[in-house]
C-alpha cells in the first residue's frame, strides 16, 4: 500500500502550513485563549488563501476534495492553527452535510458566506437527556403551513455563540417513533426565540465557546429543513461519520505537538548532572508516544481513504475514534509527566492540551458508545 501523499496534497500542506505559520503566532494562539476570543483576522487569511472553499461544492465556487484531503487539512490547521481548528472542524463537518442534503439556496445561504471567512454551522444537537441517545430528544416542532414552530433546549454546543448558524434536529410532535420523527434545521442564531448562553468548562477560558441553546416558540420556515422531513436520524448517522473522523485529525495533531514538546525538552532538562532524556524510563515514555502518534495516524488516514473508496466504515471510524481519542490522552499526559513543573505552572500549551484533550474521550460519542455500538457489528463477522 502506498502511504504518500499525491503531489498536489503535499503542495496543498506546504501552503497551508506556511499561511497558518504566518497567520498565527503561538503569542496570537496564548492572547486568543486569554481574551476568549476567537482569531478572525487569521481565519480570514485561511478564506482569502482559498482554503476554507476546500470540499466546497464547485457551484459555489468551491474545490473538489476527497476526504483524505479534507483530514490533512483538519490535521494542519489543528497542529499550527490552534483555535481555528475550532471553526474548522464544524466547517468540515457542515459542509458535508450541506453538500449531501442541502439545496442551492440553503448551500448560498451557509457556505456562501463561510468561505469567504465567515462562520461555520455550530452542532445543535446535544440535549440535557439526549447526548449519547441521539433519538431520545425532546425539542420538538409543529407544522403550520408553510412553517415549523419549534420548541426545547439544546446544551454542550461547540461555538454556537460564536456562529451564525445552527445544524439543529429537533422531532415532530405528531410523531411519537424518535427514528421516524427526527428532521435537521437549519437554525440562524439571530431568530426570534433562540437564547444562547455560554457555559464554564474545564481548563477555564477559552476562545472556543461550549454553550446551550434555548429555543421559545422559534418560527422557521419549512425551506430552512436540511434534507428530507423525517429524515433526520439517518442523516445524523451519516454526520457522525464525518464529525468523528474530522475531531480525530485534531486528536492526532495534539498528540504529535505534545511528543515533539516533550521529546525537545527532554534533551534540554538537566538533572543529576545529564540530560533526562539519557534515563531509561524517560526514553520508554518517548517510545510509547511516538508509537501512539503514529499508529493514530495510520488509522485515522485509513478510515479517510475508506470513506473515499466508499467502503463500509461503521467499525473502523468508531475503532478509530476510540483508539485516538485515548491515545492522545495518554500521549499528552506522558508528555506531561516529561515537562514536569514547566507542564503545570505558566502558560505552555501542554496544559491547554491537558484539559481539553480530555473531551476526546465523550464528545462525538463517548468510549462506552464506541464500544457498545461496535461490538455487536464485529461479532456479526463471526
Amino acid at each position: 500500500m502506498d502511504f504518500r501523499f499525491t503531489d498536489e496534497q503535499q503542495l496543498l500542506a506546504e501552503s497551508l502550513k506556511e499561511c497558518l505559520v504566518r497567520s498565527i503566532t503561538e503569542a496570537d494562539i496564548q492572547k486568543s485563549y486569554e481574551t476568549e476570543t476567537f482569531p478572525m483576522d487569521a481565519w480570514k487569511a485561511l478564506a482569502e488563501n482559498g482554503f476554507l472553499s476546500i470540499g466546497a461544492p464547485e457551484s459555489m465556487g468551491g474545490v473538489p476534495a476527497d476526504v483524505t484531503t479534507q483530514v490533512l487539512i483538519a490535521y494542519l490547521v489543528n497542529k499550527y492553527g490552534g483555535p481555528l481548528a475550532g471553526f474548522l472542524t464544524l466547517g468540515l463537518t457542515t459542509m458535508r452535510d450541506l453538500e449531501d442534503f442541502g439545496t442551492p439556496e440553503q448551500q448560498e445561504m451557509v457556505l456562501g458566506q463561510y468561505i469567504e471567512g465567515g462562520t461555520p454551522m455550530a452542532l445543535g444537537m446535544s440535549e440535557p437527556n439526549a447526548g449519547s441517545d441521539s433519538s431520545g430528544i425532546q425539542t420538538s416542532y409543529v407544522s403550520q403551513g408553510d412553517k415549523v414552530i419549534i420548541n426545547g433546549h439544546k446544551h454542550y454546543n461547540s461555538m454556537a455563540s460564536q456562529c451564525d448558524y445552527v445544524l439543529l434536529t429537533a422531532k415532530d410532535a405528531a410523531i411519537r417513533n424518535p427514528y421516524k420523527s427526527m428532521t435537521m434545521f437549519i437554525l440562524p442564531t439571530n431568530t426570534p426565540g433562540v437564547r444562547i448562553t455560554d457555559l464554564p468548562k474545564l481548563g477555564g477560558k477559552s476562545p472556543m465557546h461550549i454553550c446551550e441553546i434555548f429555543l421559545d416558540n422559534v418560527e422557521l420556515p419549512k425551506s430552512y429543513i436540511l434534507g428530507k422531513e423525517h429524515n433526520g436520524f439517518p442523516q445524523l448517522m451519516k454526520n457522525f461519520e464525518i464529525e468523528r473522523t474530522v475531531a480525530m485529525a485534531g486528536a492526532l495533531a495534539v498528540a504529535e505537538n505534545a511528543f515533539e514538546d516533550a521529546a525537545a525538552y527532554s534533551k534540554q532538562r538537566v538533572q543529576f548532572g545529564r540530560p533526562i532524556c539519557e534515563n531509561q524510563l524517560i526514553q520508554e515514555k518517548i517510545f510509547h508516544m511516538k508509537m501512539k502518534v503514529e499508529l493514530m495516524r495510520n488509522m485515522l488516514f485509513k478510515v479517510a481513504w475508506m470513506i473515499d473508496n466508499k467502503m463500509d466504515v461503521r467499525v473502523d471510524h468508531a475503532l478509530c475514534k476510540y483508539y485516538c481519542a485515548n491515545a492522545a490522552n495518554e500521549v499528552v499526559d506522558d508528555a506531561l509527566q516529561v515537562m514536569g513543573g514547566v507542564g503545570l505552572v505558566g502558560n505552555h500549551r501542554i496544559m491547554r492540551y491537558f484539559c481539553e484533550t480530555r473531551s476526546q474521550r465523550i464528545g462525538a460519542g463517548s468510549d462506552q458508545v464506541m464500544i457498545f455500538s461496535t461490538a455487536p457489528q464485529i461479532l456479526m463477522d463471526f
